[in-house]
């Protein structure tokens, strides 16, 4: 994945962010306000493709989505857990954090 927040239209300001071996990628640490846009190239081992179109310039934002409500356990075994959450608008995917102790 190639990303570019200078110039889209010039193919040298692209920079190689990442080597996904799966077909998503979350970029991270963008700059709220900033235009970035991306394209992709398919690897194997013989050799990478050509780039793919350019996505089009897509503006970073800042926290536009709601602090999500306390999980809460649906299911308590031994060893382990089910936990669910009320769905947040606007929220792409969730960061679950857990304390060992």
């Amino acid at each position: 994945v190639w990303r570019n927040n200078i110039n889209p239209q010039d193919p040298a300001a692209f920079q190689l962010v990442s080597r996904p071996n799966s077909n998503s990628y979350q970029d991270s640490n963008l700059v709220p306000g900033t235009d970035y846009a991306y394209r992709l190239h398919a690897c194997a081992s013989t050799g990478c493709s050509k780039p793919s179109e350019l996505t089009g310039k897509t503006k970073a934002k800042g926290v536009t989505v709601a602090t999500p409500a306390v999980p809460r356990a649906t299911k308590i075994e031994t060893t382990q857990i089910s936990l669910e959450w009320t769905a947040v608008d606007g929220a792409s995917s969730y960061k679950l954090e857990r304390n060992g102790q």
